[in-house]
């Protein structure tokens, strides 16, 4: 097992200091300048989170598309 997790970066990036996380990877300022840094253990449950949000925005933006589409449906 290696010791390394490998960088979550989309190479996408595109800080939002509002939401305090790049719009790309969704890592927070500080996992992004201490990735390297980090204990494994740390890159682990940073990647873990990022993606319960990605899931999370996914099916956000999933739901927002179905009620326009009804909306939609009920204009036509």
């Amino acid at each position: 097992m290696t010791n390394y997790v490998h960088s979550p970066c989309q190479k996408a990036c595109g800080f939002d200091p509002d939401l305090g996380h790049c719009r790309g990877c969704l890592r927070t300022g500080t996992e992004i300048w201490m990735w390297s840094t980090l204990t494994r253990e740390q890159q682990v449950a940073a990647v873990d989170r990022l993606k319960r949000d990605k899931a999370r925005r996914r099916r956000k933006r999933l739901r927002r598309q179905r009620e326009r589409e009804k909306r939609q449906a009920a204009d036509a």
